[in-house]
């Protein structure tokens, strides 16, 4: 019963691996998503902040890793930017 089980929980952390994977690939071929967020009137200092913002002037792979560490509930890569700080899980329930 225990390895139905375990073969189930791997079964299912693999198709949402799966999924948020193509999704991160749909996205990023559809465009650079710095562009999607702004309108044809912004200016290129506004989009180069954005990019620098969410990371995307870095390679795919880690855009990738940085996608898969805002998704998770345990940030293990380490952010710079101290606003994100009062949205953390850790403050939010006091450790």
């Amino acid at each position: 019963m225990a390895r139905f089980i375990v073969k189930r929980l791997l079964s299912g952390l693999a198709i949402i691996w799966g999924i948020v994977t193509l999704l991160f690939l749909i996205f990023n071929v559809l465009g650079n998503p710095a562009e999607s967020m702004t309108d044809e009137n912004t200016d290129a200092e506004t989009r180069l902040a954005i990019e620098r913002a969410y990371h995307l002037d870095q390679p795919i792979f880690l855009q990738y890793l940085y996608y898969l560490n805002d998704l998770s509930p345990i940030g293990v890569l380490n952010r710079e930017d101290t606003e994100l700080e009062k949205y953390s899980y850790a403050r939010l329930f006091g450790w």
